[in-house]
C-alpha cells in the first residue's frame, strides 16, 4: 500500500461527535415523547426537527459505519500483524466499554427497577462482545452496532492478512452483489440466507463501510477522484438501496447520498470549520457517550418529569449528566487504558524482523586471520 497522507482528518473526530450526539438527543426524544406526552412543546418540536427520532438515530449510525470504514483501513496500514490489529481494536473498545456494561447493569436494577434479562449471566455474556453470537440478550439495545462493527473488523483483518485489501474492490463488488440478491430474494419470496448469515456476513451494512473505505483509499492516494470511483461509490449506494435493511427506501437512499457527500467535502478539506474545539471535544469523548447514554438519560428524565420539573431541564439536564459521565468514562478510563494496554503491548511483542540491506551478502562474514 502506498503511504497515507501525513495530514490528520480532525474533521473525522468531529463527525464521530455529531453521529454520538445525533443518537443520543433521538433517544432521548423519544423517551421524552413517552414520558412526558408528544404534544409538549420542546418534544413535539425537537421530533418535527428530527423528522422522527428512529430515522435520525438511524442516520447517525450510518455515519458511524463509514467512519469505520475509514478509519479501520488506516488502521490496518499502520499494522504490521494481525495482533497488532486486534491489540489496536480491544485497547479501543474494550476498557469503555466494560464500564458502560457495569454502568447499565446497575442503572436498570437501582434506577429503572427493572430486572435484568438474563441475570447476571447475561452481564457476564455482554462483557464479552460476543452476546449475539451465543444467543443472548444486549444489555443495552445500541449494542447492537457494536456487533456489526465487530464483525466488519474481523472480515477486514481477514482480507487484510490474505494480502487482498490493495484489491479490495475485487472482494467488496461480489459482496455488494450478494447483499442485493439476499435483499431481493427477501421480497420476493427467493431461496436466501437465513438471519445468522446474513448478520455473518454483514451483507445489510457492507455498502456503508466500502464506502469509507473508499474514502480512505481517495485519502491514501490509491485511488483518484475519477470515474472509476464515483462508479463504485454509486454501487456501494445502490447495494445499499437495495438491500434488505433499506427494503429500496427512497428516502435512505437519499440520507446514504448526503453522508456519501458529506465525507467526500471532508476528505477534499473543505470543511475544515468541523475542526473546533467543541467538536473534537465531543469527536473524543463520542464512543463512552455513545455506550452509555441509553439508561443513565432515560433514568434522569424519568425522574425529573416525577418531580415535576421544568420541560427544558427535564430535556437538557440529562444531555448535560450523560456529556459529563462520558467524558468522565473517556478521560479516567478509556485513554488511561488504552495507552497502557498499548505501551505494554509493545515491551512484549517480538522485534520485527529486520529488514536485510539491498547490497548485503547473505553469507557470514569471515573471521580475522
Amino acid at each position: 500500500m502506498e503511504s497515507a497522507r501525513k495530514r490528520r482528518v480532525t474533521e473525522l473526530d468531529a463527525f464521530r461527535g455529531l453521529a454520538a450526539l445525533g443518537v443520543m438527543l433521538a433517544h432521548f426524544n423519544a423517551y421524552y415523547a413517552v414520558t412526558a406526552g408528544p404534544d409538549l412543546p420542546w418534544t413535539s418540536a425537537i421530533a418535527h426537527a428530527m423528522q422522527g427520532s428512529v430515522l435520525f438515530a438511524n442516520t447517525c449510525v450510518r455515519l458511524f459505519f463509514v467512519i469505520s470504514g475509514f478509519v479501520i483501513s488506516y488502521s490496518l496500514l499502520r499494522s504490521n500483524t494481525a495482533v497488532d490489529f486486534i491489540v489496536s481494536r480491544a485497547s479501543r473498545l474494550f476498557p469503555a466499554y466494560w464500564v458502560a456494561v457495569v454502568i447499565s447493569a446497575l442503572t436498570l436494577t437501582y434506577a429503572l427497577n427493572t430486572p435484568i434479562e438474563g441475570g447476571l449471566t447475561n452481564v457476564f455474556w455482554n462483557l464479552t462482545m460476543c452476546q449475539w453470537w451465543v444467543h443472548k440478550p444486549y444489555l443495552d439495545p445500541v449494542y447492537w452496532t457494536l456487533t456489526i462493527e465487530s464483525v466488519f473488523y474481523l472480515w477486514a483483518l481477514i482480507v487484510w492478512r490474505l494480502g487482498l485489501f490493495p484489491r479490495v474492490d475485487l472482494v467488496a463488488i461480489p459482496w455488494l452483489l450478494a447483499g442485493v440478491y439476499q435483499g431481493v430474494a427477501l421480497r420476493n419470496g427467493l431461496p436466501h440466507l437465513d438471519g445468522f448469515w446474513q448478520r455473518s456476513l454483514i451483507l445489510d451494512f457492507m455498502p456503508l463501510f466500502y464506502i469509507g473505505i473508499l474514502y480512505f483509499r481517495l485519502y491514501a492516494g490509491q485511488i483518484a477522484a475519477g470515474p472509476r470511483f464515483y462508479a463504485l461509490i454509486a454501487a456501494a449506494l445502490l447495494a445499499r438501496y437495495f438491500s434488505a435493511y433499506s427494503g429500496m427506501n427512497l428516502n435512505a437512499l437519499l440520507i446514504d447520498t448526503a453522508i456519501a457527500t458529506a465525507f467526500g467535502l471532508m476528505v477534499s478539506g473543505r470543511l475544515t470549520l468541523l475542526a473546533n474545539p467543541v467538536l473534537l471535544w465531543l469527536g473524543a469523548v463520542s464512543y463512552s457517550l455513545y455506550i452509555t447514554h441509553h439508561f443513565v438519560g432515560k433514568a434522569i428524565l424519568i425522574r425529573l418529569h416525577a418531580l415535576g420539573a421544568p420541560e427544558p431541564l427535564i430535556y437538557l439536564v440529562p444531555i448535560a449528566a450523560c456529556l459529563v459521565l462520558a467524558t468522565a468514562v473517556t478521560y479516567l478510563v478509556e485513554q488511561p487504558a488504552l495507552g497502557l494496554i498499548r505501551s505494554l503491548y509493545k515491551r512484549l511483542r517480538p522485534p520485527p524482523a529486520p529488514i536485510p540491506h539491498p547490497g548485503a551478502s547473505n553469507k557470514p562474514a569471515s573471521k580475522a586471520a
